[in-house]
């Protein structure tokens, strides 16, 4: 299945003469906004460790991020808990920017029409001004094989990591989301010397951090996840195209 993977990437890439900022990588990822304990005390051995908490570790949120292949990230979207036409959604929406959209679901999940608004609030307007062939990779998520349709709109080609390899063939499951959780857990703990009124002012707050943690990866030299994906570059994959043209020619003289 990996060979696979990287073989139909490849013949996409050089077949259309796909250019790194018009390959894509979108993915999603829970995120937990509320420290539960991080230390616990077991007989040695045990492989589950009971936690006592007071429910704090069901408040979620789901992050969508979007990255090219050069690095460069585009407008995430957070998920919220919430019903779609309750107070909530228009609640959220008003800490939208150009870098945040932010947007409700019953549990805070990806469905139908949260990918919706990810496909025709972010992915469609980004992709129908650049001119030419685009490459969407996403995991094999059942939901986004269903809308394969949507997301090929605006000459999208689109690639579904296999099932079970996503830590090891897409980029932003290859460390991107780790570090970018590490970042917002250090400021959130910040964060917390602060009292929240209410669970109004505690989504504000956190719709700030992730605005500012999306800052200091956009920051970051983001291609080193595409490297450690195993999926190369198309700015390698030409070299390497080149230089068996390179390779023919010496024979040829020969």
């Amino acid at each position: 299945m990996i060979d696979s993977f990287k073989a139909e990437y490849r013949r996409l890439i050089q077949s259309y003469q796909i250019p790194a900022n018009h390959i894509f990588n979108m993915d999603q990822t829970g995120i937990l906004y509320e420290n539960i304990a991080s230390k616990t005390i077991d007989f040695s051995g045990n492989r589950e460790v009971p936690v006592k908490t007071q429910g704090d570790e069901k408040k979620r949120v789901t992050l969508f991020s979007l990255m090219d292949a050069e690095g460069w990230l585009y407008t995430q979207l957070v998920v919220y808990k919430g019903a779609r036409d309750a107070t909530i959604k228009a609640e959220v929406e008003n800490y939208d920017n150009e870098t945040t959209f932010h947007t409700t679901q019953e549990n805070a999940w990806c469905d139908g029409y949260v990918l919706i608004d990810w496909l025709y609030k972010i992915y469609h307007p980004i992709v129908r001004h650049k001119q030419g062939p685009k490459l969407l990779i996403v995991d094999s998520y059942p939901l986004h094989e269903d809308f394969k349709a949507k997301f090929a709109e605006n000459d999208t080609h689109v690639l579904f990591v296999p099932k079970g390899l996503t830590w090891y063939l897409q980029p932003l499951d290859c460390g991107f989301f780790k570090v970018y959780k590490d970042n917002l857990k250090k400021k959130w703990i910040q964060s917390q010397q602060t009292v929240f009124i209410n669970e109004k002012a505690k989504r504000a707050a956190l719709s700030n951090i992730l605005k500012e943690t999306y800052a200091l990866m956009l920051d970051n030299d983001n291609t080193v996840f595409w490297k450690k994906s195993r999926i190369r570059t198309p700015s390698c994959l030409y070299k390497q195209i080149r230089s068996r043209s390179y390779e023919f020619l010496n024979v040829s003289r020969k």
